[in-house]
């Protein structure tokens, strides 16, 4: 009795008309379903924020020196943060990142991410959010970050996020508004320091 309302429903590819006909259905199998169908209808639900762009006063081979050393960068960038990042893996793609902020007596870790792109030819890293405290809010998060020259020690940096929230006030600004800070502190850290030459 369930499949054929289970394929009317998948007909259908709404959640709300998939919940309407199995209201016959027990309890737990309508809160499955609330959990995993983002899962399974991401395509239909992807919302994009981006692209941010700001010029930056810094050649772009220096730049991504600066951003692919971030275990040690961040923390000299930004000390007010008092924040620190674990890599696991060599920091190229399949390696996971953790990004760590105190918060009282313990540290919370704010995200853990898998790096699926660090290509050295154009400048790009793309991130996928897999835990920590930012992926309370989403059932997925991908983050593209590219370093683009623009002449002799000027970079644009284009910042873009795709992303399912878990309900409708996720929208990601406050990673957004991180980037920009990040990035203006990796800017005037350069401009002041020889580092990453």
């Amino acid at each position: 009795m369930l499949l054929p309302l289970l394929v009317g429903a998948l007909a259908q590819s709404t959640l709300g008309g998939l919940l309407d006909l199995l209201s016959v259905a027990c309890d737990s199998t309508q809160a499955f379903l609330r959990k995993h169908w983002s899962d399974v209808c991401i395509q239909q639900t992807m919302y994009t924020l981006g692209p941010v762009e700001v010029e930056l006063n810094v050649s772009a081979y220096r730049l991504w020196a600066a951003v692919k050393d971030m275990e040690s960068l961040l923390p000299r960038v930004m000390p007010v943060l008092r924040a620190s990042v674990e890599i696991e893996g060599d920091g190229g793609a399949g390696s996971i990142r953790y990004i760590k902020f105190p918060a009282d007596v313990s540290t919370k870790i704010f995200s853990i991410e898998r790096i699926d792109v660090m290509d050295d030819d154009t400048y790009t890293e793309v991130h996928t959010l897999i835990g920590g405290e930012i992926d309370r809010q989403y059932s997925f998060y991908r983050s593209t970050k590219t370093f683009t020259p623009v002449d002799i020690g000027l970079t644009v940096a284009t910042w873009f996020v795709e992303y399912e929230p878990l309900d409708d006030s996720s929208a990601p600004e406050y990673p957004k508004q991180m980037f920009l800070a990040f990035i203006k502190a990796i800017e005037a850290y350069l401009v002041s320091h020889d580092d990453y030459a």
